[in-house]
């Protein structure tokens, strides 16, 4: 997630000083105050789809980013208060869905054996993109201007989308090289399971 958190650094900045200068700075805040409303909005509609049986969290979390990739890549070009408070709030939406599913689709993935060594491999690696994604994008700020950075961002997310459509053709490789022990391993990973109730319910139990 390189990408992630460009458009919650530059989008004030790119309100104020990208748009022709007519948004001042406390209407520009006011994006950021949207943004985490339909952010905290989006992760509760994450949870609630998530408990539905005919929707798979990981395309779920897949479409979201393809269409924050997609927003982001477009801002540069959004340049009325409308569009940007539009950009705020289907963002907002969409990148809440990566972090209220991260728990669950680790579980289905990869089991709830599996659960804290994965997910905090997770965590650590998400840290270091966002270690890189804010130095890189404020260098291409600095050297071009903010139609780079948000490129970099957005072409960031859709890249990362379009690899996440193969998560269960992986995590199915993965399990069929640990042979019959892997299968053993998931037969009683199952069982746990069904015990617990769906991966949402037993992420909710933590």
């Amino acid at each position: 997630m390189v990408g992630y958190y460009i458009p919650f650094l530059l989008l004030p900045s790119y309100a104020v000083n990208g748009t022709g200068g007519h948004i001042s700075e406390q209407s520009a805040a006011y994006l950021l105050t949207a943004l985490g409303f339909s952010n905290t909005f989006g992760r509760l509609i994450s949870g609630v789809l998530a408990t539905r049986n005919w929707l798979d969290s990981v395309i779920i979390n897949n479409l979201a980013l393809l269409i924050a990739g997609a927003m982001t890549l477009v801002l540069p070009f959004c340049e009325s208060y409308f569009l940007l408070v539009v950009f705020s709030f289907v963002f907002g939406l969409c990148v809440a869905a990566f972090s209220s599913l991260r728990s669950v689709i680790v579980v289905e993935l990869m089991g709830l054996d599996k659960l804290t060594t994965c997910y905090s491999q997770l965590v650590i690696f998400h840290g270091i993109s966002v270690l890189i994604g804010a130095p890189v994008a404020g260098y291409l700020l600095d050297k071009y201007n903010y139609f780079y950075p948000f490129y970099f961002a957005g072409g960031c997310m859709l890249l990362s989308g379009l690899l996440s459509m193969f998560l269960r053709k992986v995590a199915q490789v993965e399990r069929r090289k640990s042979g019959h022990g892997g299968s053993q391993s998931s037969s009683e990973n199952e069982m746990k399971m069904k015990s617990l109730g769906t991966p949402h319910e037993i992420v909710g139990l933590g």
